[in-house]
């Protein structure tokens, strides 16, 4: 199997794999970060443990989940120390998510947008492509057959 890939990893230099482990790292000691300093600041004041490294571990284990686009459900997410609210219990707050959902996944199925960022203020930042649609092959195509005798006896 490794044969297969050696010409795509040649083009690759050695510090790619340190940079790749050093990203990595630093995502899951941001999460660790965030856990602590806003989902469990209350509990850490009050003079509890601090759980954001072990949860973003967790999160960060590629051999449990495989894809970093895996769902992750609220039971699950309960399990690994997540304070998860569920939105069925509060149905203007259902609502209202729902239908920034919708508005965002219009946009983005109707509009070159693939990224929006907006704060408190009404300040938007927008990010769009432009799709590039590859047609049919350019240039000369295939040399057609030359005629064929009629099939007949020889």
């Amino acid at each position: 199997m490794l044969p297969a890939w050696l010409p795509i990893l040649r083009q690759y230099g050695p510090a790619l794999i340190v940079q790749c482990q050093l990203a990595r790292q630093l995502a899951e000691s941001l999460v660790a970060d965030w856990l602590n300093r806003y989902m469990f600041a209350a509990p850490i004041a009050a003079g509890k443990e601090a759980p954001g490294a072990q949860i973003a571990s967790k999160l960060a284990d590629h051999a449990a989940f495989k894809s970093h686009s895996r769902f992750i459900g609220r039971d699950q997410a309960r399990d690994f120390g997540l304070e998860v609210d569920d939105l069925e219990k509060d149905n203007d707050l259902q609502n209202d998510t729902l239908s920034l959902f919708h508005c965002v996944a219009h946009t983005f199925n109707a509009t070159p947008c693939v990224k929006i960022i907006e704060n408190h203020l009404g300040k938007a930042f927008l990010k769009q492509q432009q799709p590039i649609f590859l047609g049919p092959q350019q240039g000369p195509g295939p040399m057609p057959m030359p005629p064929q005798p009629p099939p007949g006896p020889a």
